[in-house]
């Protein structure tokens, strides 16, 4: 009579659980099956069964055996994954003793798993790896917590590999190190590529620098025939404009020079170019009566150099200016200028002076003088700010402008 092995298993179910009871009909099954192996006597086998679920030992026997299968199961599973994975993964009974093994860590070293496998790592390795090795182990079993390293360590063909290691320590419950889990991944490629990304950084940056360099020395040398034409021309209103231009010049000369001289290539301190910008314009004061003094507050915010020049133009253009006409041939003047960040995240320049002021009917929207054509065009079409001219005893110039949007364009 055939039988279904499932109600058989479903049958017993209820009482030993499905898994034992599975078993159980699988090795009665086999042993009570003759030369035909389709069909069963159903009797014999239902005797069988029920016989053996009335013997508790028979039972224990039959689930013990089943829990070491599934345990060997399990670890042939766990060995067949760890086997199959290109990270090296090796555990340490004690500092100087290997426990398992997987392909990837044997296969490293040129070696067969079996051959490194609890085994003494003195055995395994020459006396100064072997040495490099018990210094690293010592250190986590002495610690107790996890340890990464990068360490070099030559492969089965003597390369030498940067290897990126992690101890691991496993606690009992007295705190005492139990074992040590290991995983090592070679990085030695990424590194070779890091440095070749480091090195081709660096050259861009010395080719960069160099520009810099080479772009200041130009508009110095530009400066210079400027203000040899200056000492050529007898005409005062061409003199002022070489003069306007050589400044326009020397400003964005200051920006190159500053670059240059600086580690960051891309950014400018403000502060720093303002206080130089300063020192140059008041050089040129000597064609000039009035004694100037001045005072600078500028945020410590870095500006990128697409910001640095528009924003560097507008304040040579604005001092140039008071330094030109705010006096009116005073003994003395002063030039105070602010630059902060407000809470809206916008940037606020403001220029005041102390001098005569402003025309009556002043509009810079109207002025046909080429320094304020710049400051206009340059804080509302290029920065796209806004421009505020106050007249009381003396003048104030306020700039607003948005520093996130402008360096996301």
């Amino acid at each position: 009579m055939k039988i279904k092995k499932s109600d058989l298993v479903n049958t017993y179910a209820p009482s030993i659980g499905i898994e034992i009871a599975n078993e159980l009909v699988t090795n009665t099954i086999s042993v009570a099956a003759l030369e035909d192996k389709e069909n069963y006597n159903i009797e014999e086998i239902t005797r069988i069964c029920s016989e053996l679920v009335k013997e508790p030992g028979i039972i224990r026997i039959i689930a013990q055996t089943f829990l070491v299968q599934q345990e060997h199961r399990l670890s042939d599973e766990q060995t067949l994954l760890l086997d199959n994975i290109e990270t090296q993964v090796w555990y340490l009974t004690d500092m100087g003793n290997y426990g398992l093994v997987n392909k990837a860590h044997a296969d490293f070293f040129g070696m067969q798993k079996k051959q490194m496998e609890d085994n003494n790592i003195f055995i395994i390795f020459n006396e100064p790896e072997a040495s490099v090795f018990i210094k690293r182990n010592r250190e986590v079993f002495k610690l107790k917590k996890t340890i990464r390293t990068e360490e070099w360590i030559k492969n089965s063909n003597q390369e030498s590999c940067l290897l990126s290691i992690v101890r691991a320590p496993r606690l009992s419950d007295n705190g005492n190190v139990e074992y040590v889990i290991c995983t090592a991944e070679d990085i030695t490629q990424r590194r070779r590529s890091e440095d070749q990304i480091k090195s081709s950084l660096k050259e861009k940056e010395v080719l960069l620098r160099e520009i810099h360099h080479r772009v200041k020395n130009n508009l110095q040398i530009v400066s210079s025939l400027l203000n040899m034409q200056i000492r050529k021309t007898k005409d005062k209103k061409t003199i002022d404009i070489l003069s306007e231009s050589g400044n326009r010049i020397n400003a964005m000369a200051l920006i190159h020079s500053q670059l240059y001289e600086t580690n960051n290539l891309s950014q400018i301190n403000m502060k720093r170019f303002v206080d130089n910008l300063f020192s140059q314009l008041l050089m040129n004061c000597d064609t000039y009566s009035t004694k100037i003094t001045h005072k600078a507050h500028v945020i410590d915010y870095p500006f990128p150099i697409s910001l640095a020049v528009p924003v560097g133009l507008i304040i040579n253009e604005l001092l140039s200016n008071i330094i030109k006409h705010a006096f009116n041939e005073r003994k003395e003047g002063k030039i105070e200028l602010i630059m902060s960040r407000l809470s809206n995240g916008k940037i606020h320049l403001s220029i005041s002076d102390d001098g005569i002021g402003l025309p009556e009917g002043f509009d810079i929207q109207t002025s046909e003088t080429l320094g304020l054509f710049l400051v206009k065009i340059l804080t509302v079409d290029q920065l796209e700010g806004k421009i505020e001219f106050i007249s009381n005893k003396g003048t104030t110039v306020n700039i607003e402008f948005e520093i996130e949007d402008y360096v996301m364009k």
